[in-house]
C-alpha cells in the first residue's frame, strides 16, 4: 500500500477521541462508518476490526495464563500488559490476516479498492501502544502518535462524549500507553502535548504536518476545534 497508517497511541480516558475526531475533521481516514466500534453509547473513533484484533490476544493471554483481573476489565490489569508485551511477537504476527482486517476497516472490497490507502489513513485505540511490536512488523514505516496530558488533566473530560477516568490509573499504567516504550529510535513517532494541542494553532500543525494532512489557518483551527466538541 501506498501509505503506511497513522498510528494512535494513549491512555484511556487521555484526550486520544478528541485528537481523533479532529484529524478525522481535517481528512484523516479511519476506517468506514459502519467499523466504528462505540463504547458505551460514546464515539471514541476506533474501529471494531483492530479493536476485536487486540482483544483477541489479550483474551488468549488472559486465559493462557490464568490472570485474574479484580476490575472485571483486563485492560486494567498491568500484569497482563506486561505479559502482552513479553509474548512472541513473530508468533502474533504469523496469526494475523491482516487482508481480512483492512476488507472490514473499509467496510468492503469495493471500498477498500476505491481507497486504495492513498490518502493519509490510520486508527486509535489505547491499546495500540502495547502492540507497537505488531505493527512494526505487519507495516512499513508506520507512523505512531503518542497523545500525553499532564496528570491533572486526567480528572477533565475534553467533550460531553469523553469520560475523563484515567485519573485512577498508576503511573505506571499511563506511561505503557502514552509514552515510547524502547522504540523511540526505531520508529516514526511524534509527542501530542494534549494541551498545546487544543489551545496552539501551531503545535496543531505540528501534527497534521507529520500526519501528512492539510495545515490550518488560526481560524479554520478554531472553527475545527469548534466542530470537535472540545470544552474549554
Amino acid at each position: 500500500m501506498k501509505n503506511s497508517p497513522l498510528i494512535i497511541c494513549g491512555c484511556h480516558g487521555g484526550g486520544t477521541s478528541f485528537v481523533t475526531k479532529a484529524l478525522i475533521l481535517n481528512g484523516l481516514y479511519c476506517g468506514d462508518s459502519s467499523d466504528r466500534n462505540p463504547i458505551q453509547n460514546r464515539k471514541t473513533h476506533e474501529n471494531k476490526s483492530f479493536h476485536n484484533l487486540m482483544e483477541g490476544f489479550y483474551k488468549s493471554i488472559n486465559k493462557k495464563y490464568k490472570i485474574t483481573d479484580p476490575k472485571t476489565n483486563i485492560d486494567r490489569n498491568i500484569d497482563v500488559i506486561k505479559t502482552m508485551m513479553s509474548q512472541d511477537w513473530d508468533d502474533v504476527q504469523r496469526s494475523v490476516n491482516l487482508d481480512e482486517v483492512l476488507l472490514r476497516y473499509c467496510g468492503s472490497a469495493e471500498k477498500r479498492d476505491l481507497h486504495k490507502f492513498e490518502e493519509p489513513w490510520g486508527w486509535k485505540n489505547p491499546r495500540n501502544a502495547i502492540f507497537l511490536p505488531l505493527w512494526v512488523r505487519l507495516f512499513e514505516k508506520p507512523k505512531f502518535l503518542y497523545v500525553q496530558k499532564e496528570r491533572a488533566g486526567y480528572d477533565k473530560r475534553s467533550t460531553s462524549e469523553g469520560r475523563g477516568h484515567a485519573r485512577d490509573f498508576s503511573q505506571e499504567f499511563v506511561d505503557l500507553h502514552a509514552s515510547p516504550r524502547g522504540y523511540n529510535n526505531l520508529v516514526d513517532h511524534k509527542i501530542v502535548n494534549f494541551s498545546r494541542f487544543i489551545n496552539e494553532v501551531s503545535h496543531f500543525n505540528e501534527i497534521q504536518k507529520f500526519a501528512g494532512l492539510k495545515e490550518l489557518k488560526e481560524s479554520e483551527y478554531n472553527d475545527l476545534m469548534t466542530r470537535s466538541g472540545l470544552e474549554r
